[in-house]
């Protein structure tokens, strides 16, 4: 959902250029009509929108129940909002892309989300080539074990800033960019602020790597 068709039109590029239609709806008031005849597998959320603002407008998805419960919400924002993490979270948002968005940070995010959470097909075929399919799929496996270690770390009060950088390299380095520039951020000053989202982002991809 977003009011300005130069961003519906970018985005419906990348969208097509991994395999899936975007569908563009620019006025709340005729997203109901589209939520009753299709099942998305992603949703981005302009923040505001005519009529009726993007929170509102996620609570009303979530509300339908069944697919509408876990289908992936992105924040489509300006950057100064970009850092309002935990309102998103509370919204029942599942991640953050800023605008101005950039197109490699844009592809990124779409790839994660559309790939259930999890690395980008190029990135994985990379790495099967080079250590063969069953080394590539047990280094995927420790990250996510990583990952839960450092959810975790963090809530008992560990560095975030040095387990930012350590988790953030890590899924940088497997193609997962979505969550490499979550944990990466972590070591600006806002880390505690940023962490709810960081943290829901990272529990998200776990569950959707564990099913």
């Amino acid at each position: 959902m977003d009011d300005e068709p130069a961003y519906a039109q970018i985005m419906s590029a990348l969208a097509a250029s991994m395999g899936h239609r975007l569908d563009h709806v620019a006025n709340a008031a005729d997203l109901p009509a589209w939520l009753d005849t299709k099942q998305y597998a992603l949703i981005l959320m302009d923040v505001e929108m005519p009529g009726i603002d993007g929170y509102k407008a996620t609570a009303a998805i979530r509300s339908r129940g069944g697919w509408a419960i876990e289908v992936p919400i992105i924040a489509f924002t300006t950057l100064g909002k970009s850092r309002d993490a935990d309102r998103f979270v509370a919204a029942g948002m599942d991640g953050v892309l800023a605008k101005p968005f950039g197109i490699v940070e844009s592809a990124a995010t779409l790839r994660q989300w559309l790939h259930d959470g999890k690395a980008p097909k190029r990135t994985r075929q990379t790495l099967e080539a080079l250590l063969g399919a069953q080394q590539a799929a047990t280094m995927f496996d420790r990250f996510y074990v990583s990952l839960a270690e450092a959810v975790e770390l963090v809530d008992q009060g560990g560095d975030k800033a040095r387990i930012g950088h350590k988790i953030g390299g890590l899924a940088g380095t497997l193609g997962l960019g979505v969550l490499s520039a979550a944990w990466l951020a972590m070591q600006d000053g806002g880390a505690d602020h940023t962490w709810p989202t960081v943290r829901a982002l990272s529990l998200d991809a776990i569950a959707r790597r564990a099913g």
